[in-house]
């Protein structure tokens, strides 16, 4: 007694410490099982002590078992539920939860579960995504710094072994020339991009006319689709669309985009613009025949240094898209890239001031 040890030295309290141990052993099931059942028989002995008609004990009978088979399919189901939320915990996020035959209420949470474990799954593969788009973006930055950068070394190491009056002098010096110049652009393009993901660019966003935009463009590749080989089709919507949105940024998305449809659209084909409005946007759609093959979905070739030309033969850094739907997000607006076969299909998306009657 003075030890406060008396009740644990007990038979009677190690005998229940003994059942307690063994009753945490039991799968979950019995452990709801178990205790159900054992109230059920103190109910039904008690019972039988003060009622002495053979039916009525009969019916409490039958009730009592009835309650022991609904809790028997209640622990079934919470024991499914429960394994199932241990799989997933243990980092099986693709484990779905069967929800058949559950009754409603169990059935909302085995559902609630199982979209915890849909969104952990997306979560991870989207992780997973990122890390490989970080990998590729590491390397192909790599392989556009090095390859303008060894063909600078190359062509002065030539040109410092055969001298500034080599025949070749002039030929040497025109490459280096327009790899460095090839240089600057990326570089240029790699600082742009990192400060508009940062957001560091003050836009500035005030009324635009959307005719007035493309008909610059216009005026501005005439010449370069001509050399391409290409044939512009316009069609303006018959009131002019206004549009809020910063001009110079703007004009750098249309810029990009008309740029890719010179250098990447497949020769003697039409490439078709478009201004309309649609869901209180003013938008301006571009649409091309790719002269490669597009073996690429939409969102990789929005990611930064990705070409839809794999072999990387072509000039540029693969950050114009990338930069076009970071700016236009920036404005409140949106780069919309769509791919049907070798059809390639952008829209340009700022809010709409003004609504144009077609």
């Amino acid at each position: 007694v003075k030890g406060g040890v008396l009740i644990e030295s007990t038979v009677v309290y190690r005998f229940i410490r003994l059942l307690g141990c063994g009753f945490r052993h039991l799968p979950d099931v019995w452990k709801i099982l178990v205790p159900t059942a054992i109230a059920v028989f103190i109910a039904f002995v008690m019972i039988s002590f003060t009622i002495y008609s053979g039916e009525a004990l009969f019916i409490v009978f039958v009730c009592g078992m009835l309650l022991l088979v609904a809790v028997w399919y209640l622990a079934i189901m919470v024991n499914r539920i429960t394994a199932g939320a241990r799989n997933i915990r243990d980092g099986n996020s693709s484990h779905v939860i069967s929800t058949d035959k559950m009754c409603p209420v169990l059935k909302e949470h085995a559902e609630t579960i199982n979209e915890i474990s849909r969104a952990v799954d997306a979560a991870v593969e989207e992780k997973m995504k990122s890390e490989r788009l970080k990998t590729e973006l590491i390397a192909n930055v790599s392989h556009d710094i090095k390859t303008p950068l060894t063909s600078i070394i190359n062509y002065t190491d030539l040109l410092t072994s055969e001298g500034v009056n080599s025949e070749r002098a002039e030929e040497y010096l025109s490459t280096i020339s327009a790899n460095a110049i090839r240089l600057k652009k990326l570089t240029s393009d790699i600082l742009e991009a990192s400060k508009i993901s940062t957001g560091n660019i003050n836009v500035e966003r005030t009324r635009c006319n959307l005719n007035m935009m493309l008909e610059q463009a216009m005026g501005e590749y005439e010449e370069k689709m001509k050399n391409a080989g290409l044939i512009p089709v316009v069609k303006y919507p018959k009131n002019e669309v206004t549009v809020l949105a910063d001009g110079e940024y703007s004009w750098r998305i249309i810029d990009n985009i008309m740029n890719n449809i010179c250098k990447y659209s497949q020769h003697e084909t039409r490439v078709y613009m478009e201004i309309f409005q649609s869901d209180g946007y003013g938008c301006i759609s571009f649409k091309n025949v790719s002269a490669t093959e597009l073996d690429i979905s939409p969102e990789e070739l929005m990611e930064r240094f990705v070409r839809g030309d794999e072999s990387r033969n072509t000039e540029g850094s693969g950050l114009g898209l990338s930069i076009g739907g970071d700016l236009a997000k920036a404005q409140g607006g949106e780069l919309d890239i769509s791919i049907d076969g070798d059809l390639f299909k952008s829209i340009i998306k700022f809010e709409a001031i003004e609504k144009s009657n077609d």
